[in-house]
């Protein structure tokens, strides 16, 4: 019995949850009231909606037909807006009525609204799924629009928009519908350098870039039509058009284009007109040194890869010609050269074009003193020689009379007349003349033949004068000879006397070879021949120079100079302390402004930089700009704190500076004294030279006062004048 009592009891427990209502306690506290079974109407926010297809959907954003209501909670937020069954979600306004045929007046139909993606006259203006992201969402600038529901007059309705009409005021019996329109509805644009996403693809600016042009330029910002840009039909023009990009909605300005220059003479097309080094700028100018004396000046042409003087006079060596050769407002002057006569050599010298003045000594009349006096080879020639008393019968050695040709001979002291009140000597002859038993056999002209010597006389009776003999020689300061680098040189005899050729003409006590000492110079060599190295010199035994170089156009076949001029220096350099660094003027693109093209480094490395240094940079050079940078190392130049300080410029145009205002001559005294660089001390100055042409001197030197020296640069320099430059500017440093 109690087992059928049990058996029926889920039957009467289901019976009674059926037929009551009763509160439930929700699960967040509160309570509803549950009815069993539960109501499955469609009405707002019932849990237990069914769909109800004879309720129409509105477009209105709800579930009016609770289609998606009767889906489980978690398919009800398609679009994962965080609304379930909201606007967007599957089945919200899906297959929606505009206004409902056969029902009646509606505010709420009247009133309906739906958005839209077309534009005003109903056209698509883009694939949505291109531009929507996974919650139906719009990208970028683009926005839906909205249609609104308009009952027809005939009957039914449609989806449209309204725009003002002629009066422009919307609300007006003259507005306009069309049909399927839509207001506010944003499309895909082309994409703007603006920071956002116009084309709506869910990337900002992508891609943006565009060819500029900063030069001569037409309305349209176009490059005009004269200008020709690099190609491979015109390698020889540099000009090129650069690219904007769009960084951060901004356009970053022009990269990478190249601009027109002033045509300067270095086989580049530097204007972009096409046409190569047509009127390059110097063309035409006044060149070479001065118009003193034989010089004059020439002008400047273009050879195709630099400006040559054409036609200068240039200075000369000096000669005896009545004329100023080396240009200095000076004839003839300090010109001296080796003469001699019979008796031996000497110098003249010149005036008005002619030599004069030979200082070599003169035949004199010959007089009785055992000497050649007028230099005819014999002595005492034609004159009646006396002889003292005591000497009669004597034989005496003797050379070079009327009867003797060769070897050693003799003379004898005689009686002149027969009371002897006059004596005289005998002509001078062999000695077998003076020996009564060989008279037969004796050839009185024959004297006996001896070692040489230099008399001029022969000796060795060979028919040879003089021949074969050399000396050792030294005319320095006695105790200097094999001193430091004091040396002996070499003197041979000729006509008896001792000397060397120079210059075609026998100098007597000429010491060829010999080496003197001179003025004690910083090169580890004892050049004063005292026995001490580099005394009491005020020399730099560790150097940071700096080569300030102008590497416009203009300038490559002085650069070539200057590299053929530094070479011998660098070996000389190549173990020493000193360093050497290399600065641009101008500098590289795009701000051109002076900067480091090697820093200081040894000369090996040094010389290998300048050899490939090229000559194609900017045609404006800020010199000015460059040295007062590098005195207050703004460059970031390597100086060493125990290190001598030194700037040389070269260049071939006038003091320039990129500054604003632009920086003076004073401005630059002002940073070079003191000088603070290196191990400068409180009263230096920087030491700075400058190769510049000669109407800039005065830029650098006196009135400028910047350079310590000035040297001319000027068209068609050599090497060997760059050398002499650096010789003088290195001559206080030590190798």
């Amino acid at each position: 019995m109690l087992y059928r009592v049990f058996k029926l009891l889920p039957l009467l427990a289901l019976v009674l949850v059926q037929a009551c209502s009763c509160e439930d306690i929700d699960l967040f506290g509160g309570s509803a009231t549950v009815t069993f079974p539960p109501d499955p109407s469609c009405t707002y926010n019932n849990p237990h909606a069914q769909y109800d297809e004879t309720i129409p959907e509105l477009c209105d954003g709800n579930d009016n037909n609770c289609d998606c209501l009767a889906k489980p909670p978690e398919e009800q937020d398609s679009n994962d807006d965080g609304t379930r069954c909201g606007y967007g979600d599957d089945g919200v306004d899906e297959g929606c009525e505009c206004w409902p045929s056969g029902k009646g007046y509606s505010v709420s139909w009247a009133s309906s609204r739906q958005r839209c993606w077309l534009d005003e006259e109903g056209k698509e203006l883009g694939t949505l799924e291109d531009h929507t992201t996974e919650t139906g969402g719009l990208v970028g600038e683009c926005l839906y629009g909205d249609q609104t529901c308009r009952e027809l007059p005939e009957g039914g309705s449609q989806w449209g928009a309204w725009s003002d009409g002629p009066d422009r005021t919307g609300g007006t019996a003259d507005d306009e519908w069309t049909a399927g329109g839509c207001l506010g509805a944003v499309g895909p644009a082309t994409e703007l350098c603006d920071g956002r996403d116009n084309n709506c693809d869910a990337h900002v600016d992508e891609g943006l870039k565009r060819m500029c042009w900063s030069g001569a330029s037409n309305p349209d910002g176009t490059p005009q039509d004269w200008l020709v840009f690099n190609s491979p039909m015109n390698p020889e023009t540099p000009c090129r058009t650069g690219i904007e990009l769009c960084e951060d909605g901004q356009w970053s300005g022009c990269l990478n284009e190249e601009l027109p220059t002033m045509e300067v003479c270095d086989s580049v097309d530097n204007d972009c007109d096409g046409v190569v080094d047509d009127d390059p700028v110097g063309q035409g100018d006044q060149c070479g040194l001065t118009d003193v004396g034989i010089c004059s000046y020439g002008s400047l042409y273009c050879d195709g890869s630099d400006l040559m003087c054409n036609g200068p006079e240039t200075p000369q060596v000096e000669q005896c010609d009545n004329l100023d050769n080396d240009c200095d407002g000076l004839v003839d002057e300090d010109l001296i050269r080796p003469c001699e006569s019979a008796c031996g050599s000497g110098f003249e010298s010149c005036r008005f074009g002619y030599w004069e003045s030979c200082n070599a000594p003169q035949p004199q009349e010959e007089v009785c003193d055992a000497e050649d006096n007028d230099c005819d080879g014999q002595v005492d020639e034609g004159l009646e020689c006396t002889c003292p008393p005591e000497y009669l019968g004597m034989l005496l050695p003797c050379q070079s009379n009327p009867q003797l040709v060769c070897g050693a001979g003799f003379m004898e002291c005689v009686c002149v007349d027969a009371e002897c009140s006059n004596t005289g000597f005998t002509d001078c002859m062999a000695m077998c003349a003076f020996e009564e038993q060989r008279q037969q056999d004796c050839d009185p002209t024959g004297g006996a033949p001896a070692a040489e010597a230099c008399n001029a006389w022969d000796d060795d009776c060979d028919q040879d004068v003089d021949e074969g003999l050399v000396s050792r020689c030294y005319t320095g300061p006695p105790g200097t000879e094999n001193i430091g680098e004091c040396m002996g040189g070499q003197a041979v005899c000729e006509r008896g006397r001792w000397g060397n050729d120079l210059g075609g003409v026998f100098v007597d006590g000429y010491c060829e070879g010999e080496v003197l000492p001179i003025e004690e110079t910083c090169n580890h060599l004892d050049d004063d021949c005292d026995g001490e190295i580099d005394e009491d010199l005020d020399a730099h035994e560790k150097v940071d120079m700096v080569f300030a170089i102008d590497r416009s156009g203009s300038m490559c076949n002085k650069i070539r100079v200057l590299r053929a001029a530094i070479e011998p220096y660098v070996l000389a350099f190549a173990n020493s302390p000193h360093r050497f660094a290399l600065v641009n003027i101008p500098g590289r693109p795009p701000a051109h402004q002076p900067d480091v093209q090697v820093n200081l480094t040894d000369s090996l490395t040094f010389a290998a930089t300048l050899a490939q240094l090229s000559c194609d940079f900017w045609n404006e050079e800020p010199q000015y700009d460059a040295v007062e940078a590098i005195a207050v190392n703004s460059l970031g130049l390597t100086f060493r704190d125990d290190a001598w300080p030194m700037v040389v410029v070269m260049t071939d145009e006038h003091a320039q500076s990129y500054r604003q205002p632009p920086l003076t001559a004073a401005d630059v005294r002002a940073v070079i004294t003191p000088c603070t660089l290196g191990n400068c001390e409180a009263d230096d100055t920087l030491e700075v030279f400058a190769i510049v042409p000669q109407y800039s001197i005065s830029q650098w030197c006196a009135p400028a006062n910047i350079a310590q020296e000035c040297y001319r640069l000027y068209a068609g320099i050599d090497s060997g004048t760059i050398r002499g430059y650096l010789d003088d500017i290195f001559s206080d440093v030590c190798r």
